[in-house]
Order: structure tokens, then sequence, then C-alpha cells
């Protein structure tokens, strides 16, 4: 068995090569110590650790710590948010492995505590700067087609919220174009209707013109979508030196909804959760109410008290 461990290696469309001899050691020592008390496979586990490690040092930016990795609430962000085209029971069961090798390695996570700790930083959005890079990179691709799918990429994730998934999975027949905007009717594990920002509009009236209703809006003329639909296009295309992350798109959109007057409730609806902790890990990058505006909001009545 123990050289079973140590001979695994994940498929590279799930874990590229260079992330995987970053945490190669980390995870097969985790599920060498975990393994017993369990009663997992090493397969499974293995492939499960392999993964929400690499998102917990490449996307989150985590030390490569039992104590830092292990962690319930980092688990079930990336449970509910960082795994892309699994249905809601495989997430369960991928959540579920986890947390017994939690319970293993880190048992005092699983433990009250006396005192709260602050959750682990969720996923940090992009700057003006960087986000107008990412921007200029999707317009300016020589090939128009690849353009014309780098523009829907970005506008899905960061006008809407959207994970790379959902923009994969988005049909012409999902882009509802109103007098009132446009509302996306995105499916998958989290079905919901959200509406674009104004700004990325146009974007998506010009993407669903002329195409048949059952056509793929994102790299349209394909029959199907498969998990690595957006990040094989992402790796092919995007030039050393840039990053295009769309769970950081999508991190920018919500750090920017949050900023707004919008209802809290309203916000986890539009990104299709149902558990606060969705939202809390991204308040450190909401920037602070200036004090006499926020004396002003808090002294606004919705109504009058009587």
């Amino acid at each position: 068995m123990n050289d079973a461990i140590n001979a695994y290696t994940p498929s590279p469309r799930r874990v590229a090569e260079e992330d995987w001899a970053r945490t190669a050691a980390f995870v097969r020592e985790a599920v060498r110590d975990a393994l017993p008390r369990t009663r997992y496979s090493a397969r499974n586990l293995l492939a499960t650790v392999s993964l929400y490690v690499d998102w917990c040092n490449r996307v989150c930016g985590e030390d490569l710590d039992r104590e830092v990795i292990f962690q319930p609430s980092l688990i079930a962000e990336w449970a509910d948010l960082g795994i892309e085209g699994v249905t809601k029971s495989t997430a369960g069961n991928y959540r579920s492995r986890l947390l017994r090798v939690m319970e293993v390695l880190n048992p005092g996570a699983a433990r009250p505590r006396m005192v709260a700790l602050p959750p682990s930083a969720g996923v940090a959005p992009y700057s003006d700067d960087e986000l107008h890079q990412i921007w200029v990179w999707a317009y300016g691709m020589a090939n128009a087609r690849n353009s014309r799918d780098a523009v829907i990429l970005v506008g899905g994730c960061v006008g809407a919220g959207l994970t790379a998934r959902e923009v994969a999975d988005l049909r012409v027949r999902d882009v509802e174009i109103g007098d009132k905007g446009v509302v996306l009717h995105v499916s998958g594990a989290r079905p919901r209707l959200t509406t674009l920002l104004r700004s990325v509009e146009e974007i998506f009236v010009d993407a669903a013109t002329g195409l048949d209703p059952d056509a793929f809006v994102f790299r349209t003329g394909r029959t199907r979508t498969t998990k690595n639909t957006t990040s094989l296009f992402i790796h092919k295309y995007v030039p050393n030196g840039l990053t295009v992350s769309t769970q950081r798109l999508r991190a920018t959109w919500i750090v920017n909804r949050a900023s707004t007057d919008l209802p809290i409730k309203g916000l986890m609806e539009a990104m299709g959760v149902q558990d606060f902790s969705a939202i809390a890990r991204f308040l450190k990058y909401v920037p602070d109410l200036d004090p006499a505006d926020l004396r002003a909001r808090l002294r606004a009545e919705s109504k009058p008290i009587k």
C-alpha cells in the first residue's frame, strides 16, 4: 500500500504537474497517516485530498500545514464552491472523506473551542489593474473566435458570479434579454436566475444573437461540456505572466456586490448558496464604510416605528 501511495500521481488535467510537485509530499504523507483510521480506500483518499490541497494552496494561498489545511470552514467552502463539474452528492462524498481525514490529522479542529478563530481567507478578488489586464487579454486575442470566448468567460464570472462550469454549461436559451436587463438561467448543481451587470450585457446579447437556442454560448459548436472545458481553454490561450482564475473573477463579483446596498439574502440567492460562510470568507475584502455614511444608513428606517 505504501508503494501505491508513493506512486500516485493525479491526472495533469486535474492537478497541473508543477502544482503537484509542490503538494505531492504533503498529500501522500497525509493519506498515509489517515488511511488506517478511515473506511476509505487509498485511491479515493488520494484523489480527493490531492484536488483539495491543490485548491487550498494554489487558489487560496494556504500554507501546507495540517492545522491550516484541514479546517471545517475551508473544507465546506471547497465542497460548496471550489469543485467544478460534480453533482451535489459527489461533492458531499468528497466533503465526508475530508472531514474524516481532518478528524484524524487535526482533531482539535473538530472540537468546540473556547475562543472563536477567524475563518481562513476566501479567494482574493482581482484589483482594478489586474482585472484591466485580463480584459485587455480577452479583447486583444488575434483569433476572433477565441477572443469572443475569452470575453464570455471573463464576463460570466466577473459580471454574474458564475463558476467556470456554469459558464461552460450556459446555452443560448438560458440568456433572457429584456427591457430591464439580461437574466441568465443557470443550471447545474446550483440552479438559479441571476442578472448580469449592465457593463457586460452587450457581451451576452451579441454572443446569443443568431445562434440556435440549444447552442452553447461559450465555445459554441461543441456537443457536450466536460470538467476541463474552460480550464483547457485558459491553459492553452492565457500567456505566461498573466493569471486568469475563474474563482478569483467570481470572488471579484462577490466582493463588488457585497460592497453595494444589495441585501445579503439577495446576494446569496444570486451566488446559488445557502450557507452564510460562503460570503463571510470574503468580508475582509469589502471596503469599510465611511463612519458618517454608516451612521446615516443605520439611522434610515424602512418603515416608521410606532
